[in-house]
């Protein structure tokens, strides 16, 4: 029976809910106030794919270099590039680690900086040293890129946020060169752009085929010749003078210009280089790129990862508008295969349609089954306000992520997740109505299963995507091993419907005699058995919050959680799908009470069952004067 109050005892036991009770114009301005910041705030807060938490803070710079006149060695790059360049970055400071690599096309430098070092300043702060260094650099050097890297090899800063794809007609005059001089140039200097690397990008060179008879028939030593052109051929400092207290850099350059200019290179008095040797201009390509049938060329741009990947996104969009208006590049084409902006708003579009339709189907199920307009107002209303209010985030976590994205502290209220709420609310209601416990129990009984208090209950439950396949027989045969291990121990697996998962669940599982394969469980009857157990083996996000709440270890079969405040905090354990892993620890759970006890009296950083009390608390403080 429902337990009755009069308004007096109403006000003496939940003075929280009689005071709103009490104002219902107070109530409106509350929710109305509290609705406009939310949607503000969600309007203000910036988009991005990966939380900027997550990347480091690093600047990369590649010096690609090879030699016209031999084959570069690591240790040639070592002499020649890589510690000139080292020599200027390590005069930079708030260095915390740089690391040089050589190889036979160049050198590579990651250079992490420390926490308070701001990276705009950094970033500059590289560049100069960088073009300090190029006058020091042979002329062989190819284009030198300075890059906010992100983490490196797989940071969110590393992961291109673009690919576009230029193509050209067949009378287009020096297609490459345009590209470099004019469309790089161009999206390099777009605010949050840090690097763009080309693909089928050509390099026009000067090739010299040498007649080996004709040069000894004039008694030419062709190792002489080799030295020869190539001291007619460089770009070298000559030191530097200082004029108004600036240091000016000197460069000797006499570099041949032309293919003209070779051949006519005196190799000897009244010989020149044409009369031995085959001097032309060729390119040098690492890679052909077709577009729609022509020729092309696609680059991959890259962020600095302080910047946001939305608003970069649409620069760099606004950037290729004004390229495509430029009349240098007449005859030149672009398409835009994939922009990492446009799919995070093409995915929040589609989570926003989802969201919409879901809710309209929730308030027809609500009408059906209460029959009350205004009580499915109610319900239905209290989601989408709740999710505008959520400036009042759930964990310390979160918290610093909201911070991350620049939400100011003062915003943030922790309160934890009232789903824990929900379930200490149906775990009383389940321990103190025996009417309700009863039909809960008896559910699972009909599926198969009858509960026995002197046996262990494992709760098992897997239906992820990503473990379908072998990954899941891994799962099956970790089960079957702890069944057949442990016979005191009773596994109640209540298998989703997906083909999927079915038929490796039956076809390994079935015919156990302490595994029950049971149909799925409505919400009542799976938390009085998550109650009931002794160990919780998923592979859910949900059941992650709310088992330990109950004092039940959890076991995740995933390698990875969206959840790392629970494996923080000790409350669960990521095993993944190796099978050996699973029984180890399922059965370190179920044999050693010290480690058992360890997970099961951890703190639940999800919340203790006060989340909606700290809501409103925090609702009243802010906003009743």
């Amino acid at each position: 029976m429902l337990e009755r109050f009069t308004a007096l005892q109403a006000i003496e036991r939940h003075p929280l809910l009689a005071f709103f009770a009490r104002r219902p114009v107070t109530v409106c301005v509350l929710l109305t106030a509290t609705t406009v910041i939310g949607l503000i705030g969600m309007q203000l807060m910036p988009l991005e794919l990966f939380p900027s938490g997550l990347e480091s803070r690093t600047i990369s710079v590649t010096v690609p270099y090879s030699r016209a006149d031999a084959v570069s060695t690591p240790l040639s790059v070592e002499r020649t590039i890589t510690l000139p360049v080292e020599a200027e970055l390590s005069t930079i400071p708030g260095i915390e680690n740089l690391t040089a690599v050589s190889s036979r096309t160049g050198a590579r430098f990651d250079i992490e900086f420390s926490g308070k070092q701001d990276m705009t300043e950094a970033y500059a702060q590289v560049t100069d040293a960088v073009e300090r260094a190029r006058l020091r650099l042979p002329s062989d050097t190819g284009r030198i890129q300075v890059r906010k890297s992100g983490m490196g090899g797989g940071g969110a800063g590393a992961f291109p946020i673009g690919f576009i794809s230029f193509f050209w007609e067949d009378d287009v005059q020096d297609p490459q060169l345009k590209l470099e001089n004019i469309v790089q140039t161009r999206l390099e200097s777009v605010d949050g752009v840090s690097g763009v690397t080309f693909f089928g990008v050509t390099r026009k060179f000067i090739a010299v085929d040498i007649d080996r008879e004709r040069a000894g028939a004039y008694g030419v030593n062709l190792a002489e010749l080799m030295s020869r052109l190539r001291q007619d051929n460089v770009r070298e400092p000559a030191g530097k003078v200082r004029e108004e207290g600036k240091d000016i850099y000197l460069v000797a350059d006499s570099r041949l210009k032309s293919v003209e200019q070779m051949r006519s290179l005196p190799v000897r008095p009244g010989l020149k280089l044409s009369e031995i040797a085959e001097v032309y201009e060729t390119e040098s390509i690492d890679s052909y790129v077709r577009v729609n049938g022509r020729w092309g060329a696609t680059c991959m741009l890259f962020k600095s990862s302080d910047s946001n990947t939305v608003q970069v996104c649409d620069r760099v969009n606004e950037a290729l508008v004004e390229l495509a208006h430029d009349s240098r590049l007449a005859g030149f084409q672009t398409r835009v295969p994939w922009m990492q902006g446009d799919s995070i708003k093409e995915s929040i579009a589609n989570l926003m349609s989802t969201l919409l339709w879901g809710a309209l189907f929730a308030v027809i199920v609500l009408l059906v089954f209460l029959k009350s307009f205004r009580f499915s107002l109610v319900i239905a209303l209290s989601i989408p306000l709740s999710m505008a209010m959520t400036l009042a985030v759930m964990t310390k976590i979160s918290k610093q992520n909201l911070e991350a994205e620049n939400v100011s502290r003062k915003s943030i209220s922790i309160t934890g997740n009232t789903v824990i709420d929900a379930l200490l609310m149906v775990t009383e209601k389940l321990k103190s109505n025996k009417t309700l416990s009863s039909k809960a129990k008896k559910e699972i009984e009909d599926r198969g299963y009858k509960f026995d208090k002197y046996r262990k209950l494992i709760l098992v439950t897997g239906h992820r995507r990503e473990n379908f396949g072998q990954k899941f027989i891994n799962i099956c045969k970790a089960l079957k091993e702890i069944a057949l291990k442990f016979e005191d121990v009773d596994i109640v697996y209540p298998v989703h419907l997906n083909p999927n998962v079915q038929k490796p669940v039956y076809k390994i599982l079935s015919g156990i005699n302490n595994i029950y394969l049971v149909e799925p469980l409505d919400y009542l009857p799976f938390i009085y058995a998550m109650d009931k157990s002794f160990i919780v083996i998923t592979d859910s996000g949900g059941i992650q919050e709310e088992a330990p709440s109950l004092g039940k270890p959890v076991l995740v079969m995933r390698d990875t959680t969206e959840r790392p405040e629970a494996v923080i905090a000790g409350t669960v354990k990521l095993v993944g799908t190796d099978s050996k892993k699973i029984f180890e620890q399922a059965s370190r759970l179920l044999t050693d009470k010290k480690y058992y006890l360890k997970m099961s009296k951890a703190h639940n950083p999800y919340g203790d069952g006060k989340a909606c009390e700290r809501i409103v608390a925090t609702l009243i403080k802010e906003l009743v004067p």
